[in-house]
């Protein structure tokens, strides 16, 4: 392959990278893994882990299971010899529970999707740098978008948007509230657009490409 051609396709593949950066990506996390002390997807590029830890004001503690169901991620702080012997959502009663999303690119949080939401459920939310809490939230209301059947009666759901979410690799969702109690069934967010830098790199390459054709016309 000629320079020329080698210049052209990495300065493709940041235009690429560079385009798709502001498309937003949707993990819908329901599944029937059941209890794990992690569970991984993977779409659109982007690679994700969850895990779950009781936690102070955001700060994670213990490491307990995390627990994917149908309509979502729950957590089990309380292990028994037939499984989790409390609630499978994610709560605050007793121990502090959240869920860690960790990210393999650096992402814009957009959205996130709840399931078996009542009236007066609210979640906290932290931001980490380096596994080190940067930004933490705390009670904030959960909307109530609906109401689907179960077992025990009617159970809501509902969707929180962030207003330019915090970019990071790293997010926790959880509760520090007994009577706070959801299940997580999905989570949007955006690929972070490259720096600045990238699209200078991309004008080089262009203009080096363009002055070794025209030189190689002229020889």
């Amino acid at each position: 392959m000629s320079v020329f051609k080698t210049i052209a396709a990495a300065a493709a593949a940041i235009v690429v990278t560079v385009g798709a950066a502001t498309a937003s990506t949707t993990f819908y996390l329901g599944g029937w893994g059941g209890l794990s002390y992690s569970h991984s997807y993977s779409k659109d590029g982007i690679g994700l882990t969850v895990e779950a830890y009781k936690h102070d004001q955001g700060v994670l503690g213990e490491q307990i299971k995390v627990g994917q169901w149908g309509r979502g991620l729950g957590a089990c702080s309380k292990i028994g010899s037939y499984g989790c012997k409390e609630s499978h959502q994610v709560d605050g009663y007793g121990a502090h529970e959240t869920i860690k999303f960790s990210f393999d690119h650096k992402v814009r949080i957009e959205s996130v999707k709840f399931t078996y939401v009542d009236w007066n459920d609210d979640f906290e939310f932290g931001s980490y740098s380096n596994g080190v809490l940067e930004t933490y939230q705390s009670d904030i209301a959960i909307p109530i978008d609906g109401y689907f059947p179960t077992y025990a009666g009617w159970e809501g759901y509902g969707t929180y948007e962030f207003v330019g979410g915090p970019e990071a690799t790293m997010f926790s969702v959880g509760s520090d509230y007994k009577f706070d109690n959801f299940k997580i069934k999905a989570i949007e967010v955006s690929k972070v657009p490259l720096p600045a830098g990238a699209a200078l790199l991309l004008t080089g390459l262009v203009g080096l490409a363009v002055l070794r054709r025209r030189r190689g016309i002229v020889a």
